[in-house]
């Protein structure tokens, strides 16, 4: 290589000078002079320098320690001469050629290094995805084994809370049977000494009787007390006659002034009773407790056209005019208030009240959509078991929300099943009327509506049907407003949601306007205790039995308690909900079907738990026999006299 000074050697790098001659003298050799050659060795050495500095070792390839690119920019100069008015002029043409090369070794590299990075990064990420999956995993089942704790407690306290309460049902049974024994001990120790005084006070009788009678009869007075004449043997002077000594008087017993009891004492005055009057008496038991006899009662009846014998049996208020008419007092005795005794030995509900889900009455005119309304809620179909597809019987099922959940109570349609739109307005503590959007208000709807506002429960209107095409929910709402129910959209306070139970469409608005009517109320009930509820539907199965659909309201409902429906009592054997699954209990607003009545109650009849079996038989047959003699008992309807 041809010798370059430091200045040519600066300009070919494109350095300053001072610069150069800096890092030449940090490589090892000191340059005075920019005009000094630098030779060969120095060179290498400030190439070695320069590789060291910026950390690149002796091992490094040629290629490595190159550039990427390479830029080579070659000048050339060409003379050209022109000619201008005779003269000829050179012009001195420069031209400069650039070229570029590129370093493929170093491009290469660069993106084997991308590469790598790239394919580090990816390995990270889905180390970080492992290893995040992997905590997950962990949460999840740290947070299964709290569930499964937490639910093996809350079974724990279940077990516990259902020992206590047998046992303190068990305790209850016997402080009541304790209390009974003692009673009874009472009772009898007192008939005892009751009948141990009448038999010393008969004895005492017959005793004086006795007396009486083995006495001699005495003269009478007058001639007691007349003097008898002196005697007219012996004639003695007055003075010189004996003192004749007076005997004293024997003590009369007190005993001996008892009068016959068992005499007949005529009464000064007519005897008045007070009779008390159940719901029908009997002729001769309405005789007896006027103490007279029945042909007297008979003979009052027909003086007032009442042909009876004395088996018959009279209605409570012509046995109260009879008793009237013959000069007695008479009270109505109230059978209410013997069943409350009696329901006094049920199991009482305990706890403190806590939130309850709301039970919800679907009601309007038939075939509006009521069940296809509740079909879609449950996501099942019950209208091809009913029969014509209109609803024959009340059904009690649980729809869970995102919410809570909601116990709704289907209630047929047809007029001719009032009663039961009734006993379904009297359980419930919401009702969404259905109304059809493209037939608007109908008599079952106002029907329902008057049932409703009898009960005081709030209406929530549901306008179903929007999906045809004649729909028309302005008119519904202008029919409601003239029925006194205004819509909020016309400054009322009536809820009204607009849906397709075809479709689902505003199904979900509906289920918010529940949700927010039952936050309103603040719906509360016991949760402890003996169960209470009410019969919804009841049948008889082949196979099963009496089959039971009850609503609990208060306490809780297991499996074995002693249950009373009406005039039906027996150990409930199982416990179904509305899907047909068995479970233990039975809470506050959860239908439940019972199996393990002695029959099949009436729907809308109170159901109650009892701690012993005997107090459940006793309730029943005063209920059946109450039930029986209101049968036997003449209409209220009839008129009792057909004269005056």
């Amino acid at each position: 290589m041809t010798d370059l000074t430091v200045a040519k050697l600066a300009e070919n790098l494109k350095v300053p000078v001072e610069h150069l001659m800096d890092q030449l003298e940090r490589a090892g050799h000191s340059f005075e002079d920019a005009s000094q050659t630098v030779p060969d060795v120095a060179r290498e050495e400030l190439l070695a320098f320069l590789r060291s500095r910026h950390g690149h070792g002796e091992s490094v390839s040629r290629d490595s320690a190159m550039p990427r690119e390479i830029s080579i920019t070659r000048r050339e100069s060409v003379e050209v001469v022109q000619v201008d008015q005779g003269r000829r002029r050179a012009v001195q043409v420069d031209f400069r050629r650039k070229r570029k090369f590129v370093n493929r070794a170093a491009l290469e590299r660069e993106a084997l290094a991308r590469r790598q990075e790239e394919e580090a990064r990816r390995l990270e990420q889905e180390s970080q995805a492992a290893k995040e999956a992997e905590e997950k995993e962990k949460q999840l089942a740290e947070e299964e084994a709290r569930k499964e704790k937490e639910e093996a407690e809350r079974e724990e306290a279940l077990k516990a809370q259902a020992k206590e309460d047998a046992e303190k049902q068990a305790q209850e049974e016997a402080d009541l049977e304790k209390a009974q024994e003692q009673a009874r001990l009472e009772r009898e120790q007192a008939e005892r000494q009751a009948e141990e005084k009448r038999r010393a006070e008969a004895a005492q009788a017959a005793r004086v009787r006795e007396d009486a009678a083995r006495k001699p009869a005495r003269a009478p007075k007058a001639a007691r007390s007349r003097k008898a004449p002196p005697r007219e043997e012996l004639h003695v002077a007055a003075h010189v006659r004996p003192r004749r000594t007076r005997r004293r008087k024997a003590r009369r017993h007190a005993t001996a002034k008892v009068e016959n009891v068992n005499a007949f004492v005529r009464p000064a005055a007519p005897i008045v009773h007070t009779v008390e009057v159940p719901e029908s008496i009997t002729v001769s038991e309405l005789a007896r407790q006027m103490a007279v006899g029945a042909e007297k009662v008979i003979a009052k009846l027909m003086q007032e056209g009442v042909l009876a014998g004395i088996n018959d049996t009279l209605d409570q208020t012509t046995a109260m005019i009879i008793v009237e008419s013959m000069g007695h007092e008479v009270v109505a005795q109230a059978e209410a208030n013997e069943e409350a005794v009696l329901l006094e030995r049920a199991v009482t509900v305990s706890g403190e009240e806590e939130p309850r889900d709301p039970v919800v009455t679907i009601m309007g005119h038939v075939d509006h959509g009521k069940t296809s309304l509740l079909d879609y809620m449950r996501s099942s179909s019950i209208a091809a078991s009913e029969a014509g597809g209109i609803t024959q019987h009340i059904g009690a099922y649980r729809v869970r929300t995102g919410d809570g959940a909601i116990t709704f109570l289907d209630t047929p349609g047809h007029a001719a099943f009032t009663a039961m739109r009734a006993r379904g307005a009297s359980l419930t503590d919401i009702v969404i009327l259905v109304i059809a959007a493209d037939d608007g208000v109908k008599p079952q709807t106002e029907e329902a509506i008057k049932h409703a506002q009898a009960a005081e429960v709030p209406i929530v209107v549901a306008i179903n049907k929007i999906d045809l095409e004649d729909a028309d929910p302005t008119q519904v709402r202008n029919q409601l407003n003239v029925l006194g129910l205004a819509p909020e959209e016309y400054g009322g306070d009536t809820q009204v949601a607009e849906i397709s139970a075809l479709t689902g469409e505003g199904i979900d608005d509906l289920l918010e306007k529940v949700q927010l009517q039952a936050d309103l109320l603040e719906l509360m009930a016991k949760r402890k205790g003996g169960a209470r509820g009410v019969v919804i539907e009841s049948t008889i199965e082949t196979g099963r039995g009496p089959v039971t659909t009850l609503l609990v309201t208060e306490g809780r409902l297991r499996k074995g308690n002693i249950l009373l429906a009406g005039a039906e009592f027996g150990r409930v054997q199982s416990l179904r909900n509305e899907s047909g699954k068995q479970i233990d209990h039975a809470t506050p607003s959860t239908p439940v079907v019972v199996q393990g009545l002695s029959g099949a109650p009436e729907a809308g009849q109170d159901a109650v738990v009892f701690p012993a079996e005997r107090y459940a038989r006793e309730l029943a047959e005063w209920r059946a026999r109450a039930a029986r003699e209101r049968q036997l008992a003449p209409r209220k309807g009839q008129p009792a006299f057909s004269g005056a």
